[in-house]
């Protein structure tokens, strides 16, 4: 190919990746209606601070991407275990290409409804995330592990032994990074960033003695929060076992110096995309939606900021 030929040829494809790019149509008309939190990176050095409810619109908080998550909105963050135990939900809704679309936390009714199907979807996921499952459980693993089955270790999950040692509660208060339509499919689709810790083994570590599992040295464990997402008609409820790093932290874990500790919040974005599917799809996906997903990573090398 010649000189000339490249040249065009490039010229081509920088104008379709900016053609492409501007075709994403993100999120617009945000509004929400009970208590959440702005995460706003407000130096562009890669350190977000908590900064209340901002300010409108709120859209402006929700315009990352994969590749550049920035800001988030947490929502029901502020709800107390006995709140989130009663009911309480914040809900978050817009329009993406003129199409509805409402995201919202969770409740403890949302984990134990239809038989804990959630609770038990989310685990099972979280299992097969380190190439396990129950049929790998050990009920008396021995040491300081309590003897638990895997239903009461599902139920603990929930309830925990205390208001703060419940996976659930912690897992209920989704960080939402950017919510758009991907101009790369033909059907309808909205893609959604979960940020949260790009190295979560501290939320699932419970669960290893139960399956004998070690990480390796340098694996990551990944699990995102979940969120209700309904789009066009399908709804149900997402997350993600797999993220990609943003190399940006919360200001309490984060100075901007260096990469961010893969365990500081907002260091891995768990992107989740909703195509609507008739009903009986949409409910088989939803015990399968961490598991398709599904990926180990290694550690990338790299200095780590000491945590605050």
């Amino acid at each position: 190919m010649n000189i000339i030929h490249r040249i065009g040829l490039l010229l081509v494809c920088i104008t379709w990746a900016a053609q492409s790019q501007a075709a994403i149509t993100p999120i617009t008309g945000v509004s929400i209606d009970n208590t959440y939190t702005v995460w706003e990176e407000t130096n562009n050095d890669g350190v977000l601070f908590n900064i209340g409810a901002g300010s409108n619109p709120l859209e402006q908080y929700l315009t990352g991407t994969a590749a550049d998550p920035g800001d988030n909105i947490e929502l029901g963050n502020d709800f107390d275990y006995s709140a989130w135990a009663g009911g309480a939900l914040t809900t978050l809704t817009g329009t993406v290409d003129g199409k509805d679309v409402l995201i919202r936390s969770l409740n403890q009714g949302d984990w134990t409804s239809n038989g804990n199907s959630l609770a038990l979807a989310y685990v099972n996921a979280a299992l097969a995330s380190i190439g396990k499952s129950s049929a790998d459980w050990i009920d008396s693993p021995g040491g300081s592990t309590p003897d638990r089955t895997f239903n009461e270790a599902v139920n603990h999950f929930i309830f925990g032994d205390s208001a703060t040692t419940s996976g659930a509660f912690v897992a209920s208060d989704p960080n939402v990074g950017y919510v758009y339509s991907d101009p790369d499919v033909k059907d309808d689709q909205v893609k959604v960033g979960l940020q949260g810790l790009y190295d979560a083994t501290a939320l699932l570590s419970p669960l290893f003695p139960y399956v004998d599992y070690t990480p390796a040295p340098g694996e990551l464990v990944q699990a995102s929060e979940v969120m209700y997402l309904s789009f066009l008609g399908s709804s149900g409820y997402s997350y993600s076992f797999t993220a990609t790093e943003t190399n940006q932290g919360a200001s309490d874990c984060y100075d901007g110096t260096g990469t961010p500790s893969a365990d500081c919040s907002y260091t891995g974005n768990y992107e989740i995309s909703r195509i609507p599917a008739p009903s009986g799809i949409a409910l088989l996906m939803l015990g399968l939606t961490g598991i398709i997903a599904t990926r180990r990573r290694t550690m990338a090398a790299g200095p780590k900021a000491t945590k605050s």
